[in-house]
């Protein structure tokens, strides 16, 4: 353990044994029985007063004071002085207190929480949070029309006067011109109105660790956690970047470590005057915008009911409709003139508007004393005399079935067909 963590420690269990101590400071009222004894809070009279204990008293880092009526003890550098700073440094100490780990720019030191501006161009600014430095340029943001130029040293051009909505604001009062963004900073300068859009300063913690107040424009850190300088390396978030190398954080963020300091460049988007649900960050970009509203389209009315822009609809079989812009279009279909090969024919399907080549009925015939024309137009001759199966459905559903009988003609060499069968399950013989 290095001297100084042992001193500190050391710090910590006075201030406890001197509490301790001083709430059993013990004035015996009587004799007890056993071994119990009684004690009381040392009291004081005067409010704030500093109280020496002889324990700690050559202690300078802690302090007694009265505080209602009651001795209480303290490190003087209480924590919530610490609550800005994320990054505080193992074994150095200013006073009492831990150091911030602060920013070095050119040789110049600054401390965490600064900003300041370039002297030669006032929308160049800076700002230093526990060893990371932020360069933005200032965005103006102009409330009114007929706008002054900015003065000399300033960045942006200002609206005459100081009087919104009735109200009227003295130099350096805050004025809330929009609400859309919080990070939009109007305030009166010399008599007249200067808005900016604050850039929030890059942080370095890591995300996990961002807070964000309501009604604040940038986040902060939340908590502290004590490094060591790195011999030139830096830290941001939970990242370590080698001195001289570069990082983008983001596409707006684009980072340099210079001798265990990290410069930052960062685009400071426009101002957006929508509310956080209407906004959207298109990709690869930096800024969110406000997201355009969708096109209202037209649509048709038909009989009472509605067809969308582009929607397409038949009136009748040969005519077909569409909905342009909320006009409706109609066009009727022209049928060509065409021939059909061999065995087919023209005809109109269901729907359709135009006739169709389709394949011709078939048909097979029985003649003479008997010839057969197959359905694929084939020529048989068959003498035979008895009782046959002439055609039937081949789908298995019997929808019909064709049977005849030949009988000899005059002679056992001829035969003719005598009888024919037609069944049909849905009509008759």
């Amino acid at each position: 353990m290095k001297p100084n963590d042992q001193r500190l420690t050391m710090v910590r269990f006075v201030v406890q044994t001197v509490i301790i101590m001083i709430i059993l400071v013990m004035t015996l009222n009587s004799p007890v029985s056993g071994s119990i004894i009684e004690g009381r809070l040392i009291t004081c009279k005067i409010e704030g007063e500093e109280i020496r204990i002889p324990f700690i008293a050559k202690e300078q880092c802690i302090s007694c004071r009265c505080q209602n009526k009651r001795i209480v003890c303290n490190e003087k550098c209480p924590s919530e002085q610490r609550k800005d700073c994320y990054f505080l440094l193992y074994g150095q100490k200013q006073s009492c207190c831990d150091i911030c780990k602060g920013c070095s720019v050119n040789g110049t030191i600054y401390e965490s929480g600064f900003t300041w501006a370039d002297p030669n161009d006032p929308c160049r600014t800076f700002s230093c949070e526990s060893g990371v430095v932020t360069e933005a340029r200032v965005h103006c943001h102009v409330p009114c029309r007929n706008y002054l130029s900015p003065a000399s040293g300033e960045c942006c051009p200002s609206c005459k006067g100081c009087t919104v909505g009735g109200r009227s604001y003295s130099d350096n009062q805050e004025i809330e011109v929009t609400q859309a963004d919080p990070c939009v900073q109007c305030s009166c300068k010399k008599g007249n109105i200067v808005c900016i859009k604050k850039a929030c300063p890059v942080l370095p913690c890591p995300e996990s660790k961002y807070t964000t107040k309501p009604g604040e424009c940038c986040p902060t850190c939340r908590g502290n956690r004590k490094i060591y300088d790195f011999n030139g390396r830096c830290l941001v978030g939970m990242t370590s970047i080698r001195n001289k190398q570069k990082i983008a954080l983001d596409y707006c963020t684009h980072c340099t470590c210079d001798n265990a300091t990290t410069i930052c460049q960062r685009t400071v988007c426009p101002p957006v005057h929508c509310p956080p649900e209407f906004q959207e960050l298109l990709p690869d970009q930096c800024c969110y915008r406000c997201r355009e509203p969708e096109e209202s389209k037209a649509v048709c009315m038909v009989n009472g009911r509605v067809y969308q822009d582009k929607e397409t609809w038949k009136k009748d079989r040969c005519t077909s409709c569409s909905c342009r812009d909320g006009q409706i279009v109609c066009e009727v279909v022209e049928c060509s003139h065409q021939s059909c090969p061999k065995r087919h024919k023209l005809k109109i399907l269901p729907g359709e508007c135009c006739p169709t080549c389709v394949e011709d009925d078939a048909v097979c015939s029985v003649f003479g004393d008997p010839h057969y024309r197959t359905f694929d137009g084939r020529i048989f001759n068959f003498q035979g005399s008895c009782k046959y199966l002439l055609a039937k459905d081949c789908n298995g559903n019997k929808s019909f079935a064709i049977q005849v009988i030949n009988d000899p003609r005059h002679s056992k060499t001829f035969s003719w067909t005598k009888v024919v069968k037609i069944k049909n399950p849905r009509c008759c013989v």
